[in-house]
């Protein structure tokens, strides 16, 4: 996805990487700012920013581009 838009980017080209699913956390504890820049709502789902940059090459794979900075 795109992070200033989160609006999905065309195959090749990088993109923020998102994760969900029922065992990750859906905020931190007592930290607001960090959840409003670590947490997005897209429908229904909320998303985790995991900090990877990524891109899908022709035949699907995800090769990881950059990673989270310290």
């Amino acid at each position: 996805m795109d992070p200033q838009t989160l609006r999905p980017v065309d195959p090749e080209e990088p993109g923020g990487a998102l994760a969900t699913g029922p065992h990750l956390p859906r905020a931190y504890w007592n930290n607001p700012k960090e959840t409003e820049e670590a947490f997005v709502q897209l429908g229904d789902k909320i998303w985790y920013r995991t900090g990877d940059v990524l891109r899908m090459d022709g035949q699907g794979w995800l090769l990881f581009r950059d990673g989270p900075r310290s």
